[in-house]
């Protein structure tokens, strides 16, 4: 059945059907339709989840301390997070205060894992904290403090120990588009990596596995183990003359 609608000019409208109404209605109920979000515990914790998680793909894979982990020395959420070079995180402030208390001429030990700490490497920060000038002071503290005890000589055993937290950042960076290495450093580690690339499937050994078994693969894993900490050393030196003002 067609409804005509008369206008008030006296001129006939467009003949509209009941079907043409019912899409109508429909548009301006969508219109009118508003979003809302739940306000319980739960959602906001799912929420915030998410957030955490764009959050961490928005900032590739740059190191953050974990979303649920706390500072060890306040106990509160972390403020200018750095990371030792044992891999464990504080607030930039915190840690400086730690080594306030003790000797000033020795770093002061992890309050976790009790490692002696040469290396503090503060999280990246983003650009509404440019202009505060407590940051300013928290980050001239850490420098200050790489600066004397990052070029201090550390033994094979510390060397060692320090080998993951290293490699497990030069592999983050190396992943993050954000962030480029230097060509040298980039250029010194494809070479050390082809050479001992070249050394490990090549069938000339120092200690041939045909003749010695797997005692034969001992000269192989000492190559890697000698590339990976020549990589370590020249990535903290990197990060040295990032936050600390000097190459080691």
């Amino acid at each position: 059945m067609r409804n005509r609608v008369a206008s008030t000019t006296g001129k006939p409208e467009q003949i509209k059907t009941a079907d043409d109404l019912t899409v109508k209605g429909k548009e301006n109920k969508k219109k009118k339709r508003v979003t809302w979000s739940c306000a319980c515990p739960v959602c906001e914790r799912e929420g915030r989840k998410k957030r955490g998680m764009s959050a961490a793909a928005s900032s590739s894979a740059s190191p953050v301390p974990p979303e649920d982990d706390v500072c060890s020395v306040c106990h509160d959420r972390f403020r200018i997070p750095c990371q030792a070079n044992c891999s464990h995180w504080f607030c930039g402030e915190c840690i400086i205060r730690v080594w306030n208390h003790g000797a000033a001429v020795q770093p002061c030990k992890c309050p976790i894992c009790r490692r002696l700490i040469n290396l503090l490497v503060p999280a990246n920060i983003s650009e509404d904290q440019n202009d505060d000038p407590q940051l300013h002071r928290v980050l001239g503290e850490i420098e200050h403090y790489n600066h004397i005890f990052g070029g201090a000589p550390r033994s094979l055993t510390q060397r060692l120990q320090d080998l993951p937290f290293f490699m497990r950042r030069l592999f983050r960076e190396l992943m993050d588009p954000q962030r480029t290495l230097p060509l040298v450093f980039r250029a010194r580690m494809i070479l050390m990596v082809a050479l001992s690339a070249v050394y490990v499937l090549s069938p000339v050994d120092i200690l041939p596995e045909s003749v010695l078994g797997l005692f034969g693969f001992f000269d192989d894993f000492l190559i890697l183990v000698i590339v990976f900490l020549h990589l370590a050393a020249v990535y903290r030196s990197l990060l040295l003359y990032r936050h600390g003002g000097h190459l080691a």
